[in-house]
Formats: structure tokens, sequence, C-alpha cells
């Protein structure tokens, strides 16, 4: 073909190859998401085609697109159009030019692109910016790509059309949910056939990005709070938005967040979404006079991992009887107090009337006190209430026991 051509009508594409170089045009003035029909390795347009689009009508548009003459030389992009302000696009494939990975300098929920897929990039032109805050999503098809490319670790990325470097490259529109879907989401898994970016407003130069490392997890929330007053466990819990290849959560302390020691693991619910979890730590005794911190790691089957956020919990202030034993007794009980400062205290021992029947005063220090083989002979039969109280008020804990004859 050496002149363009202009189909009013629908294009279908059944065999056979249009075109011969991005000179050739072929215009379809036809607004109808359906006006090109049939499009795959065997009938495409090699050359460039303008597409006649209609205004924010949420329909798919396929741009079916090649640089050959060969089956292996289709290269399929679609748009979703949301847009106002534009007529028509002209889209075309061509080779990738005046680019160098060493050049990239993009990253995406903190994870660093390293390449650029080298079989080529699409070029797409509407005749008038999108007016208004109309957006397009767009997907690559790389069924005839060479480029390797894994689960997750892929997404389209774009750049000025007369870009001279590889610095150029961003996403457009970063980030999950605004421009990608969550791990496992359609156009992140190599099984979809094609790389999505979701809520662009402009046009460009459009390739396939690839990075080292598994793009994150979209975390909805983690929450980390005490589950009683006494600040002795502490209760996890966070939501994600997919786990598609999820294997396990695992949960991981620190003191100082720093040092990180692992606790505990979740393993993956079902593997859909929306996805809440919780985990109870209640291992928190030995460590509850200071900060404690905590944060999740997301590991999927094949070993790639992704972090939560870091949560805090302040220390426990004031006193807690960590223990008290037996129950029932006779005449002796065991019983250990946790105290966050200094100082004196009462004993108080109520009966089931909420009576005050007996109080000794103690004193005890920062950390864990012991009272071994108190003395209960005094008490008659019935339920108690152990009452541990510092003599200003300020706090106090209690622990229920039975005494028996």
């Amino acid at each position: 073909m050496d002149t363009s051509i202009t189909i009013t009508g629908t294009l279908t594409l059944t065999d056979g190859i249009i075109g011969g170089s991005t000179d050739d045009k072929v215009i379809v003035t036809n607004t109808s998401a359906t006006a090109i029909t049939g499009q795959s390795n065997a009938s495409f347009i090699n050359g460039t085609l303008r597409r006649y689009i209609a205004s924010n009508n949420d329909q798919d548009y396929p741009l079916p697109v090649g640089d050959g003459n060969t089956s292996s030389d289709y290269h399929l992009a679609q748009i979703n159009n949301d847009l106002t302000g534009v007529t028509y696009l002209d889209a075309n494939f061509r080779a990738l030019a005046n680019h160098s990975d060493a050049q990239l300098a993009i990253s995406e929920e903190g994870t660093d692109y390293t390449s650029i897929c080298t079989d080529g990039v699409w070029l797409i032109e509407p005749d008038a910016s999108p007016t208004g805050s109309t957006t397009y999503d767009i997907e690559l098809y790389f069924g005839n790509f060479g480029c390797s490319l894994a689960n997750n670790r892929f997404a389209a990325l774009k750049r000025p059309e007369n870009s001279v470097t590889g610095a150029d490259w961003t996403c457009g529109t970063c980030g999950i949910p605004a421009g990608l879907n969550a791990n496992g989401g359609t156009g992140r898994m190599v099984a979809d056939g094609y790389a999505l970016r979701k809520g662009l407003t402009s046009f460009s130069e459009h390739g396939i990005g690839t990075t080292d490392n598994v793009l994150p997890v979209e975390w909805l929330y983690f929450d980390a709070k005490w589950s009683n007053n006494d600040r002795t466990k502490a209760t996890l819990e966070w939501a994600t938005a997919s786990e598609t290849n999820n294997d396990r959560f695992e949960i991981e302390r620190s003191m100082d967040a720093t040092t990180w020691e692992y606790i505990g693991e979740v393993p993956c619910k079902g593997c859909d979404s929306p996805i809440q979890h919780d985990y109870t730590d209640y291992d928190k005794s030995p460590n509850n006079t200071i900060t404690s911190y905590y944060r999740v790691k997301q590991v999927d089957k094949n070993g790639d991992f992704d972090y939560s956020n870091i949560d805090a919990l302040d220390p426990f202030t004031g006193i807690n009887i960590i223990i008290l034993y037996p129950s029932p007794t006779l005449n002796k009980i065991t019983f250990k107090v946790f105290s966050s400062v200094d100082g004196d205290v009462y004993l108080d021992f109520y009966d089931s009337a909420a009576q005050l029947v007996y109080r000794e005063s103690a004193t005890i220090t920062e950390g864990v006190n012991e009272f071994n083989d108190f003395d209960v002979s005094r008490l008659s039969r019935g339920n108690y209430v152990l009452r541990v109280s510092t003599t200003n008020g300020l706090h106090k804990s209690e622990k229920e026991f039975l005494v028996v004859e």
C-alpha cells in the first residue's frame, strides 16, 4: 500500500497484512468500538492506524498494528476510552531507539524498573490533548515479544515521542491501585498476555518495563493494638487486596525498629480479594517496658517477599498480676506482679461481696516481683479477689482465686 485509505464502515481483518511502513496510513472514521474486528497474527496493519473514537464511552478500542509482514510482527495495543476532547488516535509500532537500560531512573511502590523490552514500542498520538480530568487505560500485548517476563514484574511505561534518553521513562500514573492492579491482578500476570497501565491522561511512546523484584502487594492496612488493659497481649490486624501466588505472612517484632525477630506466621487464606488477617502476640510480658515494633512480611510461593508498614505499641505503664496459683487453694498462694516503676503497694483481699477483708503492704521494684507461698489461711472458704494497687491509687491489677477448706 503506497497511499492512505479511509474506511467509513467496519474494517474486518481476516487474512493478509495491510500497509508497508509507518508512512502508510489506514483511517477508520467509524467511532464505534467494534469498527475494527478480526485482528490477529495473520491480519493487522503494518503502518499507522488512525482510529476515530467516541467521547468518554468506556469502551475498549483495539489498535492492531505491527512493524513487518510476518505473523511475528503483529503487536496489538488496546485502550479503554474515558476521554473527552480527542477525535482520533494515530498508532504505530516501531523499534526502540535512543534508550539504554542504564539510564532508567524510575521506580514504583519502592521497586526500581531495570529494563525496557527491546522488541519495540507503540507510538500513540491524539489529534488534540484530552480535556478535563478524563483518562484512559492501555493494554500492551507481548505475545510476539522475546523479552523475558515474570509474574508481577512488568508493567506498561511511557515517555515523550522524541525522547533521546532512557531517563525519560515514567509510569504516567503510578502506584497500586491508581496505575496498576494488585499482584496477581489483570495485566500483571504473564498468562494475561498484556502489560497494563491505568488512569493515563496523556499520550506518548509506550513500552513494557520490567523489574528484578515483584512489585509489592497492595496493603490495605496494617494495625497493631493492645488486646487488654494490662498491655500484656498484642493483636495485629491487616488486609491485602490480593494474595494470588501468596504462600504466607511472617510476623516480625523489634525493640528498636532495626533488628527484627520472627515470632510466627499466618498462611494464605484462600488467596482471594480482599482478605483480612489477624495474629495475636501473647509473648509480651518480657518486653512491655519499652516500645515494641511490628511488621508483616508477605512471602510468595517463589520466595519473593514484601513488607507492610511498621506499627508501634507504647510500653506498659502500671502494675499487672502476671500469674496467681494454685486456685483452688487451702492456705497459700504464689503470685507474680509486674511493675513499670519502683514503689509501695497494697495487697488487698476482697470477698465475693466486694468487701475488703484483709490488707497488707509491700514494696515492689521495676520488673517482675515474686510472692511465694503467701499465707491466706486467715481467709474462710469462698471466692476472693486479690488487688495489688499503688498507694497513690494510680495503678492496680486484680486476680480471682478460690479458698477451700
